[in-house]
């Protein structure tokens, strides 16, 4: 299964801190986490077992490669379509600069 989403927010808008300690996902990050995983169940399919993933980071900015998997990997596990990221046992991860107008994600998920 193949599919494009656009680039998540930079991690600083993503997750912030609790006062009393721990992370929450910020309205800008559940906000793209539920579009993300409402694209990725609309390919109704279901994956059981170990599964692969390969993305295709499409960045203008200096980002660091793992900022994106975090929140990736949850969008993929709320979308339904493997019970849960455990699951995922093989990734393989690209970073392609490119213009802001062309930034987005391509995932693969065999």
């Amino acid at each position: 299964m193949k599919i494009t989403l656009s680039k998540p927010p930079a991690l600083n808008d993503l997750y912030g801190n609790k006062i009393t300690g721990g992370r929450y996902l910020k309205v800008r990050g559940v906000a793209w986490k539920d579009q993300a995983a409402w694209l990725i169940k609309a390919k109704k399919v279901k994956l059981t077992g170990e599964v692969a993933l390969k993305v295709i980071l499409y960045t203008s900015k200096h980002q660091d490669i793992d900022s994106i998997l975090k929140i990736l990997l949850d969008a993929i596990q709320a979308s339904g379509i493997i019970e849960d990221d455990y699951w995922i046992f093989r990734l393989n991860v690209l970073k392609i600069k490119c213009e802001h107008k062309d930034e987005k994600i391509e995932i693969e998920i065999n």
